[in-house]
């Protein structure tokens, strides 16, 4: 079954923090695709009314989770990571990871609402929805995929609800740990942002995508652990890039 395109507007289905998280911890577990398929149905279907919304949900699941026949080398190490480190706090950062990978329109939801919460307290989601109408058009799937990623976002704790209703508020930044999994999140954030040579350090600490992070001891922790190659240009200037 072939991947989302990195450039399709392609997260137009409600996904649960839970799902996502169980998933990993199946993958984890070792069980072979088929059960995992048939577990993970009957978690949808708890939650899910309709056959094709369910079917929807479970194709969104299933590219993150095991399509390709799992031989991405990212998911690989996700699951070895999650198995290291089997807490709630790891199983987010790394679902996180691989469903921006995988949806690099989610990461593109996440940065609009990172560069929105630098200049602004609190964001409604009728700005964000229409900040993403202005790149991709005032289309109905660009404003459903708006909100289900905002509400993923959300399940994941990175943002909070107000008193307000429909407006959000930044989380305290998360302290990604232990060091390997915030390697593995620098290369995740690589992917999805759809970039291949070095960037500037401090761009990337403050990349709105990675607001929801300690982004400045993320890359230090990722250049401590490996996954990131520092090259000093001048004085005031460094520039990361992924080791391999």
């Amino acid at each position: 079954m072939s991947l989302p395109s990195a450039k399709s507007i392609a997260f137009n289905r409600r996904l649960q923090a839970v799902w996502l998280e169980e998933g990993l911890r199946l993958r984890a577990e070792g069980i072979d695709d088929a059960e995992w398929l048939d577990r993970m149905e009957v978690l949808v279907r708890a939650d899910t009314k309709g056959k094709d919304s369910i079917q929807k949900s479970m194709r969104y699941l299933r590219h993150i989770w095991t399509d390709a026949g799992g031989e991405d080398p990212l998911r690989t190490d996700a699951i070895q990571l999650y198995k290291r480190t089997p807490t709630r706090e790891a199983a987010q950062v790394l679902c996180w990871g691989m469903a921006i990978a995988t949806y690099p329109f989610l990461h593109e939801v996440a940065a609009t609402l990172g560069r929105m919460l630098k200049v602004q307290p609190e964001v409604k989601l009728e700005q964000l929805l229409r900040k993403l109408s202005e790149t991709h058009g005032e289309k109905e799937t660009v404003r459903r995929s708006g909100r289900y990623s905002l509400n993923l976002i959300h399940d994941l704790g990175f943002v909070k609800r107000t008193k307000s209703v429909g407006c959000y508020v930044l989380a305290p930044p998360r302290r990604v740990a232990p060091m390997a999994i915030a390697g593995w999140l620098a290369k995740a954030w690589f992917r999805a942002s759809g970039k291949d040579g070095g960037v500037d350090r401090a761009t990337m600490a403050s990349a709105p995508g990675l607001a929801f992070f300690d982004a400045p001891a993320l890359i230090s922790d990722a250049l401590q652990e490996g996954t990131l190659l520092m090259e000093r240009l001048s004085f005031s200037q460094d520039t990361v890039r992924l080791s391999v």
